[in-house]
């Protein structure tokens, strides 16, 4: 029932957007041009700068805040765009994107592992920003200031600002979607899980920066609680025993956890996929790949298709499976290529040993 009423207020919000578009013409008498062509261009250019300029400013929210709370910078991305700050302290610019989601500001927390930290300023601070935007553009509408087309274009911006402030600030009941306003209200609910907040935003500035995992402080991935932040905690520290090498522990773990209701869906499934590429490693004759068949599963490895995990996995397949070296060469050029735009210098080393196991398994193979 919640579903439907999230798809009707959207349709109310998209249809009096829609309705005030058109009051807004009339009122300013902006003439549409022959067939429209005038006004659909500048309604099109404005949506799609409109969109980019309002990530810029809901990210910068987040940084601006965050910075006045202690955090301190670790990378700022606009859809594959990412400014990164390294281990030697000096800035990269770097591509990367990450499904679902147009911008990311990573920052890394103050204080120690279990103490008190400021996060609400931080997590609001992309919804004030755009918040404050709309309202400035609105203001500059009402008071006359702008008029004619200029005011149409800062009416579409200021709704494109709404929008995207009300989406990140409303706790949407979305297993796929973990916005600003759903954590807040899991940490409203539960005050004292802030530690694994805390724990997930030091874990990646530490990976980022061109820490392993299993050089990070074993304390930062132990998650005992019954809770959706402890959850995304036991995914890292699966990772981390990959990244010690104890594969068979991983495998345990990584199965008991796929069983956890509180984990969000695109973490089930890449661990699913996870679990496909050590089935492969292990016995490539009979390896079980079913779980790529799951449509979830489906769905995620096609968005995340150029990320080096699922070439890693692509690798796998081609070499093992599918005995197909010339394939897989071409799949492990696409893999360097991955790894040499990644911005986590800490995954690349992970990725990179993970993929010596599949040249391991090559080699096991030839040698019977």
């Amino acid at each position: 029932m919640k579903k439907y009423f999230h798809i009707l207020i959207l349709f109310i919000g998209m249809g009096l957007f829609g309705f005030s578009l058109g009051y807004l013409m009339d009122v300013q008498a902006i003439q549409a041009g022959p067939y429209g062509l005038y006004f659909l261009a500048v309604l099109f250019i404005s949506l799609y700068l409109g969109l980019l300029l309002t990530v810029v400013i809901h990210e910068a929210g987040h940084l601006i805040l965050g910075l006045a709370s202690g955090y301190r910078f670790v990378s700022f991305r606009i859809a594959s765009w990412i400014l990164i700050k390294n281990k030697q302290n000096h800035f990269d610019i770097k591509r990367y994107s990450l499904p679902g989601t147009l911008g990311q500001c990573l920052l890394d927390p103050p204080g120690h592992y279990g103490d008190p930290f400021p996060y609400k300023a931080y997590l609001m601070g992309g919804v004030l920003a755009n918040g404050l935007t709309a309202c400035l553009f609105l203001t500059l509408i009402i008071k006359g200031h702008l008029s004619g087309y200029p005011a149409l274009v800062a009416y579409i911006l200021a709704g494109i600002n709404l929008f995207l402030g009300a989406t990140n600030a409303y706790p949407f009941k979305n297993s796929d979607t973990t916005t600003d306003g759903v954590i807040l209200q899991q940490l409203r609910k539960a005050p004292t899980m802030s530690k694994y907040l805390w724990s997930q935003l030091k874990i990646n500035a530490l990976f980022q920066s061109g820490q392993r995992l299993k050089e990070i402080p074993q304390d930062y991935f132990v998650a005992p609680d019954d809770h959706p932040l402890a959850s995304i905690i036991r995914v890292f520290e699966n990772n981390r025993l990959m990244d010690e090498g104890r594969y068979q522990e991983a495998n345990a773990h990584r199965q008991a956890l796929r069983q956890d209701p509180q984990l969000p869906a695109i973490y089930q499934s890449l661990l699913a996929i996870d679990q496909v590429f050590f089935n492969l490693v292990q016995d490539q004759v009979q390896a079980d790949l079913s779980l790529l068949e799951d449509p979830q599963v489906k769905q995620i490895k096609t968005a995340m298709k150029k990320l080096p995990s699922m070439l890693r996995l692509d690798y796998a397949l081609a070499l093992l499976k599918g005995q197909d070296p010339t394939q897989a060469a071409k799949i492990k050029k696409q893999f360097d290529q991955a790894l040499r735009q990644h911005p986590s210098q800490g995954e690349v080393l992970l990725e990179q040993s993970l993929l010596a196991l599949v040249d391991r398994a090559a080699q096991s193979q030839t040698d019977k």
